[in-house]
């Protein structure tokens, strides 16, 4: 939507460990493509791990994390030869001498539903195709189920889902058939970490506790 205003956005991908960017994607192929590869910096390097993991190396890792600790703080180093395995699940490839990657989603947003794997950052994204502009803010969770492994729950941030919840989600069930079905409801307010991100633990706990 912002392209089509014509405001010069990108997309890029980073981590605090990297102090900014790691890879980015140039105004002009994000016209032809809004969700194509990134192109990875020069500094980086990234090598294929389990899982669609990655190992980051390069010379703007940090140096290791300050973990609290009580009224004090730990030091935990980073060794830079071994480098840093992402949360994140990534696609690398490479072009000539030009690498590329592309998010898949976080790591640990995968469950098992029916013995089948899930992507909950999948689910995510068809689902925010449909929603509009002013839609609440939502996120899809999953629930232990003891028959199907898992129930997929999508949440919205309201006191109770607008009315066009409902038809959103019949369309999403329509369009995609062989993604698991999603149950509604709605949080007043989703517990977030300082920089505003959604702690889904604490979120799935509250769930846990509101379904009792």
């Amino acid at each position: 939507r912002a392209l089509e205003l014509g405001w010069p956005v990108t997309q890029s991908y980073g981590m605090t460990e990297t102090a900014s960017q790691v890879a980015a994607q140039t105004v002009v192929a994000a016209r032809s493509d809004p969700e194509g590869d990134l192109e990875i910096l020069p500094h980086w390097h990234l090598t294929p791990a389990e899982e669609d993991r990655a190992i980051l190396r390069g010379s703007a890792l940090a140096n290791g994390w300050l973990i609290p600790d009580g009224s004090s703080w730990l030091w935990e180093p980073l060794d830079p030869q071994q480098g840093l395995l992402t949360t994140d699940r990534l696609a690398l490839r490479e072009d000539g001498t030009r690498s590329y990657l592309r998010f898949l989603g976080r790591h640990g947003r995968r469950v098992k539903i029916k013995g089948e794997f899930v992507s909950l950052d999948e689910v995510e994204a068809h689902l925010r195709r449909l929603l509009p502009p002013d839609f609440p803010a939502c996120t899809v969770v999953a629930l232990p189920h003891a028959r199907l492994g898992h129930e997929l729950l999508w949440v919205l941030e309201a006191d109770s889902p607008p009315n066009c919840a409902a038809d959103l989600l019949r369309r999403y069930h329509t369009e995609q058939p062989t993604l698991p079905a999603l149950t509604l409801c709605s949080l007043p307010h989703f517990p977030r970490s300082d920089l505003g991100k959604v702690r889904h633990t604490d979120l799935l706990q509250r769930l846990v506790e509101t379904r009792r």
